[in-house]
């Protein structure tokens, strides 16, 4: 019988759930050395892969991707009951759950179940009273980040200049727009 290959044991490893390789920063697991090795410049803050027409980095490929997909204005995968197109699959699939009914992350602490582990997130942070998002105009801090944009919007008029471009964005653009544009293309 012939020896197994690396590559019949790195599908073992899948097929068995094994995660050998172990992160010395944070602990987390992995079923493969080069994964490992992906996720280890999360620590260091290396980020190898660059955009062309904005200049950000990124310390993954599929990243960058999804970024380039975004500079193109492409929704490849729509949602098969209302027709609403969206940049990656994952995405896709949390926004299907508005429409199955689908809840499947739970508080540990109450009954609570959310469709997304980032409604997770913000009702954790409710709990505890955490507000990571502050405002950089007052004093003020909330539990997300879309919060803390209407927030922008309804008390400082706007969320400021964009830090590429310089120049307040158009008073419809949100809050979250501003990060998209990146500088990248002029402001209307």
């Amino acid at each position: 019988m012939p020896l197994p290959t690396s590559d019949t044991r790195a599908v073992c490893r899948v097929q068995t759930g094994e995660r050998p390789y172990q992160c010395a920063a944070c602990g987390k697991r992995f079923n493969h050395s080069s994964t490992l090795a992906a996720h280890w410049r999360i620590h260091t803050g290396e980020r190898p892969y660059s955009c062309g027409q904005g200049g950000e980095s990124f310390t993954y490929s599929s990243v960058l991707a999804k970024h380039q997909s975004a500079h193109a204005g492409l929704r490849p995968f729509p949602c098969a009951w209302c027709g609403k197109s969206f940049a990656s699959c994952p995405v896709l699939a949390t926004h299907q759950r508005v429409h199955t009914g689908e809840r499947p992350f739970h508080c540990t602490d109450c009954s609570k179940s959310f469709w997304g582990s980032s409604s997770l997130a913000e009702h954790r942070r409710l709990r505890t009273g955490e507000h990571p998002f502050c405002c950089p105009q007052c004093p003020k801090a909330y539990t997300s980040s879309s919060i803390l944009a209407k927030h922008l919007h309804s008390t400082h008029a706007g969320p400021g200049p964009c830090p590429s471009a310089g120049r307040p964005a158009p008073p419809w653009q949100s809050g979250p727009g501003i990060p998209r544009h990146g500088g990248t293309q002029p402001l209307p």
